[in-house]
């Protein structure tokens, strides 16, 4: 292991010389600080007395998630691996003469790294932890803590499970037999459970999910009972606890380094996909040539066309409405089936049947694919910049597609949540423009994100910025709708919040408009 500590060691230090030659670099680390200490602040300033919701709703959404994240993760590795390594990995690690498991050992400590990117996404419900549920102190950071290694954990089970599959096809079927079985029994049991509490199908989920039965499933029951404990009190049964899943990680990692492995060729496939995806985040500078787009998985697309019905800018519109067309059916996709499916389980799982709420769930899944939209991908087709048209106009039509589909998602989205809800006419169509008008706003901070950071290299750090700079429109918008909400209350009466949003939407994204719409005078911006 000795070699392979050197290189973790080499590369750690490689690294910190790189952020010195590219100051750029601590962008990310700053943001993230300074997201830590509003965390921080909120959860300690945050806080206030008869506001708090159960500790029972919390343990029902822990248990689930467990349940779904074990499943979906041990499923998905009893045929292939993923891994951390490197095809630089594969050629100087692969022909040494270094055991297996000690090269699994070392993709094992690179995959932390991953780990703990996940985990950074987790920080963005600390405010919701600390303000909706009663914690310890420094509960939300505990909370953190145990995700992290039960994440751990998942990871080297999968590894286990990988390895004891791969020998033969006869293990493959055993596995994939044990955890269909497993999963048709669990789905069968709550199921029936929630058959039998029709009535109230919100309270009964809640119910199963708090049985005392998930205590005893290794790693799983251990992750909430730890949980339990940071909604109450911290004593001596959470170390306890938490040496238990340190021990039982140690236990696996043994297991793991003993067992007789051969899966050279399996992570190949793998490691050739991280190789290309390295190599997009760097902005692809050896050429797109280069990248093998193979690697991603193939793309279905069906016979499709349309009539161009413009030129210069308009081209792009179109353009955009045929490759909708190609990968779904006209503006419905796999995105609309998505939300369609979220806003019929909230209407008719969650107690409030507020369409206002809903709004802000959808904005928020909205901002977490905003940069999958078509208007983005235009940023890496050098010829939108020789099309003859004004910079503005390029903007609003690589952005028309967009807002199209998000108003014909919203239309499917409210008209059925607001039919299972019993909402009146006048609030589903503000709930649309709500809708739509979200849309709009994210779209156009997304433009003028790119237009002030379009010179940093590096994509992935363009789209943590571009991220942050979105969320960060979210401040001023809640102060001016406050103010609008203030000031219309008595004229707008229980329509006052819709409004307020749509009039605050509708102003910032004129400015955003106007300060982003000379994105694409300069491609040197880009």
């Amino acid at each position: 292991m000795k070699p392979l500590f050197f290189i973790l060691k080499r590369s750690v230090i490689n690294y910190f010389k790189d952020i010195k030659n590219k100051p750029s670099r601590l962008i990310p680390y700053i943001l993230t600080a300074v997201f830590m200490i509003f965390l921080i602040l909120s959860s300690i300033f945050g806080k206030g007395e008869g506001k708090y919701k159960s500790p029972e709703i919390l343990m029902a959404i822990v248990t689930a998630v467990l349940l779904i994240w074990f499943f979906s993760q041990a499923k998905s590795h009893v045929n292939t691996q993923s891994s951390a390594f490197r095809m630089s990995d594969v050629n100087f690690l692969f022909t040494s003469p270094i055991s297996p498991a000690d090269i699994l050992i070392y993709g094992f400590i690179k995959q932390i790294y991953s780990t703990l990117i996940f985990s950074f996404f987790l920080l963005f419900q600390i405010p919701n932890l600390t303000l909706n549920f009663r914690l310890v102190r420094f509960g939300a950071f505990y909370f953190l803590l145990v995700f992290f290694l039960f994440a751990l954990s998942m990871s080297i089970l999968s590894m286990i499970i990988y390895s004891y599959a791969s020998r033969s096809s006869k293990n493959k079927s055993i596995v994939n037999g044990l955890l269909n079985a497993s999963a048709i029994c669990l789905v069968g049991f709550v199921g029936y459970e929630l058959l039998l509490g029709r009535s109230n199908l919100w309270k009964t989920a809640i119910e199963i999910f708090n049985l005392n039965l998930w205590n005893y499933v290794p790693i799983i029951g251990w992750v909430r009972i730890l949980i339990s404990k940071i909604t109450t009190s911290l004593d001596s049964f959470f170390v306890l606890y938490l040496i238990l899943m340190l021990t039982t990680m140690f236990l696996l990692i043994l297991l793991l380094y003993k067992m007789n492995l051969d899966y050279y060729e399996d992570v190949l496939a793998s490691s050739e996909k991280n190789e290309n995806i390295a190599m997009v985040k760097r902005g692809n500078k050896n050429g797109v040539s280069q990248v093998d787009r193979s690697k991603f998985g193939k793309i279905r697309v069906r016979k499709a066309s349309i009539e161009y019905k413009g030129s210069g800018a308009k081209a792009i519109f179109y353009r955009h409405l045929l490759e909708y067309r190609k990968t779904g059916f006209h503006l419905i996709n796999l995105y609309t089936i998505l939300i369609v499916v979220s806003a019929i389980i909230f209407s008719i799982v969650s107690p409030i049947k507020n369409l206002m709420f809903l709004t802000y769930g959808l904005a928020y899944f909205m901002v977490t694919s905003l940069f999958a939209g078509k208007w983005f991908q235009e940023l890496g087709n050098p010829y939108i910049y020789l099309i003859p048209d004004t910079s503005a106009k390029k903007v609003f039509y690589s952005t028309l597609a967009n807002l199209i589909k998000t108003l014909s998602d919203a239309i499917l989205v409210f008209v059925t949540a607001g039919i299972l809800c019993k909402a009146d006419v006048i609030t589903i169509l503000l709930s649309i423009i709500t809708y739509v008008s979200f849309g709009a706003i994210f779209n156009y901070a997304s433009v003028l994100s790119v237009r002030l950071f379009g010179k940093i290299a590096s994509d992935a750090l363009k789209g943590m910025l571009m991220f942050f700079s979105v969320f960060a429109t979210i401040v001023p918008g809640i102060i001016i709708n406050l103010v609008l909400v203030l000031t219309l209350n008595k004229i707008f009466g229980i329509y006052t919040e819709y409004i307020g949003w749509i009039l605050t939407n509708v102003i910032l994204s004129l400015i955003f408009i106007q300060l982003g719409k000379g994105i694409f005078d300069n491609i040197e911006l880009i």
